[in-house]
């Protein structure tokens, strides 16, 4: 591993999660780690105020070319000459702690699952049939893909509504006036910063920051409609996704909220078709990057291992010691080495990729802790901890007080110190 610092302490962790992408900006998940460090550029990304790499005059520097078709075995050398790399959607960074000059993180992200809309003509419909018909007291919105959805149905909409507007139609629901109900900062901010026509722009969010599960949401709900006393059952439009939470709903039901909750399913979750293979490129890649991989499995004649001592620069990797067999004498089995830290975003997406975890021997079978190297577990927040704790009869070693990049970090950061 290149670096200024004398045997920096490397902490890697994997977030199961959809990383920005380059093009887009920042990644604030990554970002929160601390500055880049390994500089292979004259201007970090940090100090450019985005996660994309630039030289000196402020020009975007090329990654490698995320549309090459990447194998597990192909030779990604430029990873260890760069502090970034993205990968289409496998984006990894190297940080130093602002806190400790001798720990590095090296941040991994890769999504587990994949989602695509659906019922947006319904949705559309709905959007309309409130504008005369029925009328809806709010909106309840709990993820960013649900509110891609609502950004989609209302680009269908925009042009009928505006001819009924020119044609001087009455409307009982203005949806630009109705509360928006919204769980966690990065839904809110994708609502509030949608381009919208204004007669569909959110002038009322509730939650957001403060209300970072669909629980913690049900019971702001509940307290408003307690306040504002409607003395009559409140209709809600809820836009879900095929693999959602029943939590609101119970908890609504629970606290005996005058709550209907209309609900539309605007997209469907499935298992991301990538994911066992950048399982195994991660499996592969650390070993490169932290010299403490070098011992993480139980040493094996089966593959060679290389070690970063014996990599000098992009292009110029030097032939591994060998022992008189030619094999070398520091090997691993085929398995690869396991990240620190491994953090679940959703109990979905922990479901789906628990398979290909146990697969690489990260997560242990609940009949052999078959790990040699265990991974600590994180949580964003409260209802996967919820799911680690059933599904893995695990205690998770670190958990987020709320769904953000500060607290997730935050929780990690506490938990290396014990």
């Amino acid at each position: 591993m290149v670096s200024t610092r004398d045997d920096p302490r490397l902490v890697s962790i994997l977030l199961l999660r959809e990383p920005v992408s380059v093009l887009q900006g920042t990644d604030a998940y990554h970002d929160v780690f601390g500055s880049f460090c390994l500089p292979s550029f004259s201007l970090s990304a940090l100090e450019s105020g985005s996660s994309t790499p630039r030289n000196s005059s402020g020009t975007p520097v090329p990654l490698v070319d995320a549309e090459q078709n990447w194998s597990p075995s192909h030779d990604r050398s430029s990873l260890l000459g760069h502090n970034i790399f993205q990968d289409k959607t496998y984006l990894m960074t190297h940080h130093v702690d602002p806190d400790d000059n001798q720990r590095e993180f090296w941040v991994i992200s890769y999504p587990v699952l994949t989602h695509r809309l659906e019922n947006i003509p319904l949705l559309a419909d709905r959007i309309l049939q409130a504008v005369h018909h029925e009328t809806y007291d709010g909106v309840i919105i709990t993820s960013k893909r649900a509110v891609q959805a609502w950004i989609e149905a209302c680009k269908q909409v925009t042009p009928i509504l505006k001819k009924r507007l020119a044609n001087r139609q009455s409307s009982e629901t203005l949806w630009n006036r109705v509360p928006y109900y919204v769980v966690g900062p990065a839904t809110s901010k994708t609502l509030t910063t949608a381009n919208l026509d204004p007669m569909l722009q959110p002038e009322e969010i509730v939650g957001a920051s403060d209300t970072g599960t669909g629980e913690a949401l049900a019971q702001k709900i509940t307290q408003r409609l307690a306040e504002q006393k409607p003395g009559r059952q409140q209709k809600f439009l809820y836009l879900v996704g095929s693999k959602h939470s029943l939590t609101l709903q119970e908890t609504l039901e629970k606290n005996q909220a005058p709550a209907t909750l209309d609900e539309v399913c605007v997209y469907t979750t499935e298992k991301d078709p990538q994911l066992a293979y950048h399982c195994r490129l991660l499996a592969k890649e650390l070993p490169l990057v932290d010299p403490s991989q070098s011992y993480a499995r139980t040493p094996s004649a089966s593959a060679r291992q290389i070690t970063p001592k014996q990599f000098s620069g992009p292009g110029n990797r030097e032939s591994p010691p060998s022992t008189e067999n030619g094999v070398s004498a520091k090997s691993t089995n085929n398995i690869g080495s396991a990240p620190d830290w491994i953090a679940f975003f959703s109990p979905s997406g922990a479901e789906y990729a628990l398979p290909d975890l146990r697969a690489q021997h990260w997560i242990p079978t609940q009949d052999t802790n078959s790990a040699a190297k265990q991974p600590k577990i994180a949580c964003i927040g409260p209802s996967t901890a919820t799911w680690v704790r059933e599904k893995l009869q695990l205690e998770p070693d670190a958990i987020a007080a709320q769904p953000t990049p500060a607290s997730l970090r935050e929780a990690i950061i506490q938990a290396e110190h014990k």
